[in-house]
């Protein structure tokens, strides 16, 4: 049921002749039961605030939380589309580091007498060895980094959405306008009890 038809639900409770058990009209975690008189008349102040509450915000809360859901699964599946691609490259490096090295064994099988024309290959192989697993550990550094990065974010966007949340239901939710509505609940509810018909 839609906010305006459970509205009304609420504010045509009390013209009901004779005392029914409360009817939810939908989901109760998305509307409240429509009261009868007799509940009206037991409804503490909170109770009606939070009834109240609960008919003017609960589709936008609901809204909200789905916001939520979406931005925060967007963000894990760029973080896992991040973390794929960067795992993808250091297994490419890797496989390159281990064809190099074992192109680098069989070279030194072949010259084994080769002096220091060999040093000087084993030299400058060891010294591309070196720059290749720099790389391979930079790698896993930016790794970790981005990652880092986009958890901040996610935490940064859910709390100005809650943040957002909070203060739209403050701004909505005066409790001066809950007292009115309240006040006006009641002399329907007097005004109906009154009428002989």
């Amino acid at each position: 049921m839609g906010e305006t038809e459970t509205n009304t639900a609420v504010f045509e409770a009390p013209q009901i002749r004779q005392q029914e058990p409360a009817k939810v009209n939908c989901d109760p975690q998305a509307c409240w039961p429509i009261p009868d008189a007799e509940s009206v008349h037991s409804l503490s102040a909170e109770d009606g605030l939070g009834m109240i509450r609960a008919i003017l915000f609960g589709e936008q809360v609901a809204e909200l939380k789905r916001k939520q859901d979406s931005l925060e699964q967007t963000i894990h599946a760029s973080i896992q589309s991040l973390s794929d691609t960067v795992h993808d490259q250091l297994n490419h490096l890797s496989t390159e580091i281990s064809q190099f090295n074992e192109k680098l064994l069989h070279e030194i099988k072949q010259r084994e007498s080769g002096g220091q024309l060999l040093q000087g290959h084993l030299d400058k192989h060891g010294q591309l060895l070196h720059e290749l697993g720099e790389k391979l550990s930079a790698g896993d550094h930016e790794l970790a980094t981005l990652i880092s990065d986009e958890s901040e974010q996610l935490n940064q966007r859910i709390a100005e959405l809650r943040q957002y949340l909070l203060e739209q239901v403050s701004e909505k939710a005066d409790r001066k306008m809950m007292a009115a509505i309240l006040n006006g609940m009641a002399r329907e509810l007097f005004d109906g009890e009154g009428d002989p018909s």
